[in-house]
């Protein structure tokens, strides 16, 4: 396979699966059977190319044992000849409004001689003020970074096993985000004894949660965790932070709020569930019991 005259991702759509692509895998992630817990069904990838555009791609579960080990997170590679489909699902990691599929002739070669000057990574990042924006529009995960402030130990719980961290952006605003599964092998165990201020987390592909009205993100098997990574945004934040600062290990049960406390918190007297029926409806309730007397 010739090396030139290739395609940028904003060119690809599905007119074609002849297209031939210059991309760094940014991200590569497994997809779970859910559950099993252990069998594979399907590999993704961000995709992402010198001009800094990004598409969702797949290794379907049929051909993994082909690609899987010669496709390496953070190398460069051209791609040529694979399947691409419009996206309609929600919950999606980038903005490219077409998804890439690996076939059984897919063509694979690694580049060399890359440029200082290709991309390593790119975000879509959610100002902590505006994730409220994203609980009733799935269309896309969400990507969010901030000082870790503290976090939790991990925790059994019976919907599986979580970690929480806590986020702290530019403004002073805070976020929770929850960790969860094999997401939590992505936090450093010595992340407290290896830092002498709080470091910056980013944080990828999260969902957008709403509990007692308070706005948190949780973790997807699509999530990555990195910590100081080497872009502009992390920097930013670094050089803003207070050095005295440091990262506290939090009680779990400090954060949890239990059943009974939920019931006494939400408890209303019988006038005030009355007063929020509609009047109409308690009128037509009347005289429906009114007609059976």
């Amino acid at each position: 396979m010739a090396c030139t005259d290739y395609h940028y991702l904003s060119e690809v759509n599905d007119s074609s699966e002849r297209w031939k692509v210059k991309v760094r895998i940014s991200r590569k992630w497994n997809v779970i059977d859910f559950e099993s817990q252990e069998d594979t069904l399907r590999i993704d990838m961000v995709l992402l190319d010198e001009k800094g555009d990004q598409v969702h791609a797949t290794i379907p579960k049929r051909q993994i044992m082909k690609f899987s080990t010669i496709l390496h997170e953070g190398d460069v590679y051209f791609l040529h000849k694979f399947g691409v489909s419009p996206v309609k699902s929600n919950y999606r990691p980038v903005r490219h409004p077409y998804r890439v599929f690996l076939k059984w002739d897919t063509m694979i070669k690694p580049a060399t001689n890359i440029r200082p000057t290709f991309p390593k990574f790119k975000f879509d990042f959610v100002e902590y003020g505006d994730i409220k924006l994203r609980l009733k529009d799935k269309t896309y995960l969400t990507d969010v970074y901030g000082q870790l402030t503290g976090f939790t130990n991990v925790k059994n719980v019976e919907s599986g096993t979580l970690q929480e961290i806590f986020l702290k952006d530019k403004s002073g605003s805070n976020l929770k985000v929850t960790l969860w599964g094999r997401a939590i092998e992505q936090f450093p165990d010595n992340i407290v004894n290896s830092s002498t201020s709080c470091p910056v987390v980013v944080v990828t592909s999260l969902t957008v949660k709403l509990f007692d009205g308070e706005y948190s993100v949780s973790s997807t098997t699509a999530t990555k965790l990195y910590v100081n990574l080497d872009i502009s945004e992390v920097a930013s934040l670094l050089m803003d932070s207070n050095e005295e600062n440091t990262v506290q290990l939090i009680d779990a049960s400090s954060t949890a709020i239990t059943l009974e406390e939920r019931m006494v918190n939400n408890r209303k007297k019988l006038v005030e569930i009355v007063q929020t029926v509609p009047y109409a409806f308690i009128v037509s309730l009347l005289l429906c019991f009114s007609k059976k007397i």
